[in-house]
């Protein structure tokens, strides 16, 4: 064991990183900082929505909205952010099925008696419903 952790030592970047994880364990995070973050995290996403709202505009040859006042532009924004985590939230879900299908299945199909491909035709019909389904609610919000 003494042999192993020698040899990690002496590989580059060892130290570096073992300060750099005990300087990160000092420093605590208070409650204002996260508040800070998450609040210039939702303006750079306006912005980033701004401009791909601009440069789609432009591209298609449409005409821009007029601009609003500030209350109805962060309103028009905060449903676009929250449409994008929905989004994002039900990609996850469909990834955390896919991967329960994927282990329930071939669990299930291997005790079930028959020929493996009859079994894994089932398997993949099953999964590519669930994924459709799932698909579906995405493109539906």
């Amino acid at each position: 064991m003494a042999y192993r952790q020698g040899a990690a030592e002496a590989t580059p970047g060892y130290v570096p990183s073992r300060q750099l994880t005990s300087l990160l364990d000092q420093v605590s995070v208070g409650g204002l900082a996260v508040v800070l973050e998450t609040l210039l995290m939702f303006v750079a996403l306006a912005g980033v929505f701004n401009q791909l709202q601009d440069a789609l505009d432009y591209i298609w040859g449409v005409e821009p909205k007029p601009r609003d006042g500030l209350l109805s532009r962060v309103r028009r924004r905060f449903l676009s952010i929250l449409g994008v985590l929905g989004m994002a939230f039900l990609l996850l879900v469909s990834l955390v099925l896919t991967t329960l299908f994927t282990a329930g299945g071939q669990a299930v199909f291997s005790h079930v008696p028959g020929p493996e491909i009859v079994n894994q035709l089932v398997f993949r019909g099953v999964s590519f419903i669930a994924v459709t389904l799932i698909f579906a609610m995405i493109l539906s919000c």
